[in-house]
């Protein structure tokens, strides 16, 4: 467990870098957790990783939340609307990741509850997210947050392997 001060803020332009190497660390680590693939994401150029983080920082539509200590980046959550005119009051939860020697601290759930407040400030009735059925862990965060299941997608990945069913999870955030 680490005693750096932690910082929660939004992405920045200028974290590409940064933002890159945290979430091929969190591909690489936990690849069941992940739809995204860590040896196609590993390949992709610098560019691609700069247009991802200037595509969060310039939209109403979506948001990266970091969780930063003076050694650098140690976890990232994100928020992504609905793009039709008809999904626009829903979002997803995607791509939460904390550093092993920060996890068990309750950062997860801060980098999650400021997703979810930005959500609220910008509309969004339900946030929706998946997680692997076998991750129980996430599974019990999400309810103690007020998540609720509303559906399991059997087979939905396939990872060293082994076929994962993931769980659909919700929450109601304004009504």
């Amino acid at each position: 467990m680490s005693e750096s001060p932690i910082h929660l803020r939004a992405i920045q332009s200028d974290d590409a870098e940064a933002y890159r190497h945290l979430r091929l660390e969190g591909l690489k680590l936990y690849p069941k957790a992940f739809s995204s693939d860590y040896a196609d994401q590993v390949t992709r150029p610098m560019d691609f990783w700069t247009q991802r983080v200037s595509s969060a920082c310039n939209s109403p539509n979506q948001i990266i939340y970091l969780a930063e200590t003076p050694e650098g980046l140690v976890g990232t959550a994100g928020l992504v609307r609905g793009e039709s005119p008809k999904e626009r009051h829903n979002a997803l939860l995607v791509g939460i990741y904390v550093k092993a020697a920060y996890q068990g601290q309750g950062l997860a759930e801060k980098l999650i509850t400021a997703c979810l407040e930005w959500g609220k400030v910008h509309g969004i009735q339900i946030v929706k997210l998946g997680v692997g059925a076998y991750n129980t862990a996430a599974i019990r965060l999400y309810q103690r947050l007020g998540f609720v299941q509303y559906g399991n997608e059997p087979k939905a990945l396939w990872v060293d392997g082994e076929y994962l069913d993931e769980w659909q999870m919700a929450k109601e955030i304004m009504s």
